[in-house]
């Protein structure tokens, strides 16, 4: 598999390794932790080590998504191979969770300029931004309000990393 990273990332072999293994197991198969860690040469020992599997598997997953293949991570298990019956659930959960963090720290910002302190240009992009979110707000709550979303929050935080 060729994989294109980042200049000063690790050799790219190893990744092409663990991307190829994940595209050989079932969906639903869940790859254990020590697996991942030897393919990538860490020990596991340390909070460094246990970080850098992390930051190591955002990238995988990131790769993965390319072949339809979505990887949550099962707390002090390995990463689970999402089954294509699951994967709309999780992208859904995951659009609403993260639309809504970035609206409220978007309006947390906003709450927090001194609007005196801005130009006219400043301040009709601040209008704007604030016209945005609102705009943004109730289009997410009406969306989650017409879905199951808050009906299915069992089954979403199920799901969750």
């Amino acid at each position: 598999m060729k994989i294109n990273l980042k200049k000063g990332s690790i050799n790219e072999s190893k990744y092409s390794e663990v991307c190829d293994y994940v595209l050989s197991q079932d969906y639903g198969n869940v790859i254990p932790y020590d697996i991942l860690s030897e393919m990538f040469g860490i020990k596991l020992n340390s909070e460094k080590e246990w970080k850098t599997l992390t930051n190591r598997m955002r990238q995988v997953k990131s790769i993965m998504v390319n072949y339809g293949i979505v990887l949550k991570n099962v707390i002090g298990i390995g990463y689970y191979i999402l089954k294509p019956k699951q994967i709309s659930s999780y992208c859904y959960r995951t659009y609403i969770e993260k639309s809504q963090t970035l609206l409220n720290r978007s309006q947390k910002i906003l709450n927090n300029i001194d609007k005196k302190e801005l130009s006219e240009i400043r301040q009709k992009e601040y209008t704007e931004m604030n016209a945005l979110n609102t705009k943004v707000n109730i289009d997410l709550s009406s969306t989650v309000e017409k879905s199951d979303y808050n009906k299915n929050m069992a089954y979403y935080n199920s799901l969750k990393d």
